[in-house]
């Protein structure tokens, strides 16, 4: 509850090191930030700052303004990239909310399949989905065949019944299903890449491995809204990468190129740099999946403490089996 946020801003203030992160919500709201920060002294930043249909995004960023003016040492996180899921209908992350779907969690593949096909269990499962408060939007839903709302039109059926049908063709319901929450309006996510008081993150860092991977976050930027869009110029976006994130966390020795600090350096070529592809590899304990986007483009070297992890844009293996890097 409160009290135990209370006692951990407490005990920062004391320390008086670190930077307070929180994903806001229940008893720690947005708003309450604004009023803690100044007490704590410390930088705060929230994820994430993304655009919504309803827009949000644009209130929030307002707050901000108003808050750092009144002396709030507080950064909102926004990325580049639209916050896209992938999931499997044998496990459909996304749909859990609805509690048709959560009451399936522990449900073996025929059991599941069986409810699928079961039309009471779709028309309350249709109820429960449409009916949340952030809905799915069905027109950005794809699977294997195609866009998941048109095929649902054409049929004169719900997309969730598109959805449970080439599920249940599949035979182990493994049909993956991308979609998009959020921050796909390109002229609401320029305002807030290019806004002094915002800071990049919600790279994921492996957080949902199967469903998600904003890995190429900065060559995204880079390629994407400095090159091809022209939001900002490539010194801003650098510093945004860079330096702008050494000073929020204190770091005095990274985050700049220059005499005495650690040379962690990329070097990209602005005419090409881009994410490349995002691929699903199999390759953990079990023969879990997960997304990776190992295959930048344009991204010519990178040194870690000054050691070649990447040369000539190919990994340098025995560099990155050396782990030249280190907990900060």
């Amino acid at each position: 509850d409160r009290r135990e946020f209370d006692a951990l801003f407490r005990a920062m203030a004391e320390a008086r090191r670190g930077v307070v992160a929180v994903a806001p919500g229940g008893t720690l709201g947005i708003e309450d930030l604004y009023d803690i920060q100044p007490t704590t002294g410390l930088p705060f930043t929230y994820g994430a700052l993304l655009t919504s249909p309803a827009g949000n995004h644009v209130r929030l960023l307002e707050r901000n303004h108003v808050g750092r003016t009144a002396g709030a040492d507080v950064w909102p996180q926004v990325t580049p990239r639209p916050l896209t899921f992938a999931f499997s209908m044998a496990a459909p992350y996304l749909l859990n909310v609805n509690a048709e779907f959560a009451a399936l969690g522990t449900c073996s593949v025929e059991e599941r399949r069986a409810r699928y096909a079961d039309p009471e269990w779709r028309a309350r499962a249709w109820r429960g989905v449409d009916g949340l408060p952030m809905a799915p939007r069905w027109d950005t839903y794809e699977i294997e065949s195609g866009r998941v709302a048109e095929a649902a039109e054409a049929r004169g059926v719900t997309p969730l019944d598109v959805l449970l049908d080439a599920a249940i063709e599949r035979g182990d319901l493994a049909v993956h299903v991308r979609c998009v929450i959020a921050n796909d309006d390109e002229a609401g996510v320029a305002l807030l890449l290019s806004d002094e008081t915002t800071t990049l993150g919600l790279s994921d860092a492996g957080a949902h491995v199967g469903q998600l991977c904003d890995a190429p976050q900065a060559t995204d930027l880079l390629g994407s809204w400095v090159r091809e869009r022209g939001v900002m110029s490539i010194e801003a976006a650098v510093r945004k990468l860079s330096g702008l994130q050494a000073d929020l966390f204190g770091f005095t020795d990274r985050g700049y190129l220059r005499p005495g600090a650690w040379a962690d350096v990329v070097v990209f070529d602005p005419a090409t740099v881009a994410p490349g592809p995002i691929r699903r590899v199999r390759d953990f304990p079990g023969g879990s999946e997960r997304l990776t986007a190992d295959q930048p483009v344009g991204v010519a070297h990178v040194l870690v403490n000054g050691v070649a992890i990447r040369r000539d844009g190919a990994p340098v293996d025995e560099a990155e089996r050396g782990r030249p890097g280190h907990v900060v």
